[in-house]
C-alpha cells in the first residue's frame, strides 16, 4: 500500500526531505479525543515535542507525516533562533 506508514521509502523521505532539520527518530503519541485526534512528535535527540490536532477520519499515515513536517520546522526554527543569538 502506496500510504501506509509502514512503507520505508516514504517514512525515510519524510525524516530526511531536503529540509535542514535532519531527523533520526521520531516518538509519536497518538490519542483520539472526542471528536479530534491529538498527536504528539518527539525528537528524542533534542527532547523537542510539538502536536497537532487532527480529524479522526484522517489516516495514523497523514497525521505523522503532517506531525513530522511541523516538528522539522520547529527545530529548523530553534536552530536559527540559536544562530542570531551569537
Amino acid at each position: 500500500m502506496a500510504n501506509s506508514w509502514d512503507d520505508k521509502s516514504s517514512y525515510l523521505s519524510t525524516l530526511r526531505g531536503s529540509d535542514e532539520a535532519y531527523l533520526n527518530e521520531v516518538l509519536f503519541e497518538i490519542h483520539q479525543i472526542g471528536n479530534a485526534v491529538r498527536v504528539s512528535a518527539i525528537d528524542p535527540s533534542t527532547n523537542t515535542e510539538v502536536v497537532i490536532v487532527g480529524s479522526p477520519h484522517m489516516s495514523p499515515y497523514s497525521l505523522k507525516i503532517n506531525a513530522v513536517r511541523k516538528l522539522k520546522f520547529v527545530l529548523a526554527k530553534n536552530k536559527a533562533e540559536r544562530r542570531s543569538k551569537r
